[in-house]
């Protein structure tokens, strides 16, 4: 029996490749995001904890100060929200490009399969044909 050759294996390697180095890309961007959310999640917490503080104190001259801080917190707040937009614009592109990518190498592993299909029925005839030759060769001798 023949042994099967697939003629693209080679762009078949380079298509695992990229596809892995696509799904590295879209982790990093994943972890990006995730971190700018956490970051997001922890300044908005901590902003609620000093407007719980200032109003459970009874000292008024602590309330300016803290205002003042808040009022950081806020622009700080902002900015980390433009963060958070700009991870999930990057992540939501990188995720594109590896699902690109994965569908490539995908379809160069159907295709493979499809052709070792072929291979093995074309293998499989050519092994009834001599089985048959040889039963009527049989037959007359």
């Amino acid at each position: 029996m023949a042994k099967f050759v697939f003629r693209l294996h080679k762009v078949k390697h380079v298509r695992i490749i990229q596809e892995t180095i696509q799904k590295q890309k879209w982790a990093e961007a994943n972890r990006a995001l995730l971190l700018a959310q956490q970051r997001l999640t922890a300044l908005q917490q901590e902003r609620t904890d000093i407007i719980t503080y200032c109003h459970s104190q009874a000292d008024w001259s602590v309330r300016p100060l803290a205002y003042l801080y808040v009022a950081k917190l806020d622009r700080m707040i902002a900015r980390q929200i433009e963060r958070v937009h700009e991870a999930a614009i990057a992540e939501a592109a990188a995720r594109q490009e590896w699902i690109r990518a994965r569908n490539e190498k995908e379809k160069l592993e159907r295709l493979e399969a499809r052709h070792y299909e072929e291979h093995m029925y074309e293998e499989l005839r050519k092994e009834q044909r001599i089985l048959d030759d040889m039963k009527n060769h049989l037959g007359r001798i």
